[in-house]
C-alpha cells in the first residue's frame, strides 16, 4: 500500500507531460501498474532467496508466471 502514493506522484507529471486532462482513471491505472510491478518483484526476490542456484533469467520467468 505504500507504493500507491508513488503511483500518484508519477501520474500527475505524466498527464501534464502528455497534455492530458488529469483523470481519476489515469491515476488508478498507474497505481495498478506500480502495485503489479511490486508483486512481481516480491515474488522474484522470494524465489531468488529460496533457490540461490537458479539463474536470474529463470527466476524472472518463474516469478512473472506466478504473480
Amino acid at each position: 500500500m505504500t507504493a500507491i502514493p508513488f503511483g500518484i506522484v508519477k501520474a500527475v507529471p505524466g498527464h501534464m507531460l502528455k497534455c492530458y486532462a488529469l483523470s481519476l482513471m489515469g491515476i488508478v491505472a498507474v497505481c495498478d501498474m506500480v502495485v503489479n510491478d511490486l508483486l512481481v518483484l516480491d515474488r522474484l526476490c522470494e524465489h531468488l532467496q529460496l533457490r540461490e542456484s537458479t539463474s536470474a533469467s529463470e527466476a524472472i520467468h518463474q516469478a512473472g508466471g506466478r504473480a
